[in-house]
């Protein structure tokens, strides 16, 4: 007998899920009578967790030895699998990408080992499609140290031709920021424990940006332009209700980096969950009073409400 561990949407009736003896299956809500088995590995029994690309292109899936496995939904092309940390998995990570993104741009993948540690190491692994020979490459870019008492939750990135930057929100309310130099010859992470870089602290970090409460959701709001990337705009929402627009800049040194909250507005006593943009115009997702609402956030009115009753089926 089998049973389902974990799963991950890919569409509105689309999903992946693993089982407890190591199977992948999709499922799509349009052809209900078939689940299709994507791949079968055993080394991913009893304990995975799975996350996404935010193409859907990807799913990666994660085992408490450490190891990741990475797989198109679709069967383009075979798994790839490597050691990505030296102990249990127990967070993956697929950073937000700003919604004009080039469509070659690569994947980042983020492992952490200690996810209720309060100071702890985190890998950050690229991974690239080649559509020609269908398959993928993963390098590792990163080693991150996390600052203490910082547990994350969400991430973006900004990527351009020369460096990534990578904001980083936080179950207590706190926001941080690294960057990785993208012309670096790249690591191919058959094993993580041959990576040779020291961690990397983060080269700034805000508490309380969403005073205490979890930040739900970081978003980059638009592609980076030329060569380098002297700062960076994104936005935030958090469990506070609250929605900011924050500014990371290169400081008069060129060296360091700082945060500054550019905009800070409550939009409901409830709490925030997604940032989503449509056609240039921000939806934020969030919940109040025994309902679900998607308001623009820059006409300041709600788009959908979904009622929650009790009693109705």
């Amino acid at each position: 007998r089998d049973e389902f561990k974990d799963f991950v949407l890919l569409a509105c009736s689309i999903v992946v899920a693993s089982t407890i003896h190591g199977y992948f299956y999709r499922y799509d809500h349009n052809n209900p009578d078939n689940f299709d088995l994507l791949h079968t590995d055993t080394d991913f029994s009893k304990y995975s967790i799975l996350s996404a690309s935010p193409c859907n292109r990807i799913v990666f899936c994660a085992n408490i030895s450490g190891y990741v496995i990475a797989f198109s939904p679709e069967n383009k092309f075979e798994p790839v699998k490597w050691k990505a940390q030296n102990q249990k998995i127990q967070q993956l990570i697929c950073p937000a990408t700003c919604p004009n993104i080039a469509s070659n741009s690569p994947i980042y993948l983020l492992t952490n080992g200690s996810a209720t540690s309060s100071s702890a190491e985190m890998q950050w692994f690229s991974v690239t499609i080649d559509e020609t020979n269908m398959n993928i490459d993963v390098t590792h870019k990163l080693t991150l140290q996390l600052p203490g008492n910082f547990i994350p939750v969400c991430a973006c990135t900004q990527y351009s031709n020369t460096t990534t930057i990578l904001i980083l929100g936080s179950r207590t309310g706190a926001l941080a920021l690294f960057k990785v130099d993208n012309t670096t010859p790249p690591i191919i992470p058959t094993n993580v424990s041959e990576v040779p870089d020291l961690p990397s602290a983060p080269l700034a970090i805000v508490r309380r940006a969403h005073g205490l409460d979890t930040v739900t959701n970081v978003l980059v709001s638009h592609a980076q332009s030329g060569e380098q990337t002297h700062a960076v705009e994104f936005m935030s929402a958090g469990r506070d209700g609250v929605f900011c627009r924050w500014r990371a800049s290169r400081n008069d040194n060129g060296v360091d980096w700082s945060l500054e909250c550019v905009s800070r507005t409550r939009l409901t006593k409830g709490w925030l969950e997604k940032l989503v943009v449509v056609e240039g115009a921000v939806l934020v997702c969030g919940f109040y009073d025994k309902k679900f609402f998607v308001q623009d956030q820059a006409k300041g009115h709600e788009v959908l409400i979904v009622f929650f009753v009790k009693g109705l089926v």
